[in-house]
């Protein structure tokens, strides 16, 4: 049994080395700095009655890998809560 894992340990640490290094999706490209804003309109139910909702978020994007940002929501029509 011993001889089996030592060989399987031998042939995973040969795999390991011999491997193809790994491409990243994004590449070697210069890193890309951008801003977003995503504008809003939902419509749902609070207290058995439609309600609309108005908002959105705003924020930066980080090397298209990091997103930072705010977002939030009004109540659009009146409904008393």
């Amino acid at each position: 049994m011993k001889v089996i894992m030592s060989g399987l340990a031998l042939l995973g640490l040969v795999l390991i080395i011999t491997a193809a290094p790994v491409e990243s999706l994004v590449g070697k490209q210069q890193e890309t700095y951008g801003a977003f804003i995503r504008p809003e309109l939902k419509i749902t139910p609070i207290k058995s009655k439609t309600a609309e909702l108005f908002g959105g978020a705003l924020g930066t994007v980080v090397g298209r890998t990091l997103y930072l940002g705010l977002g939030g929501y009004g109540l659009v029509n009146s409904i008393s809560a």
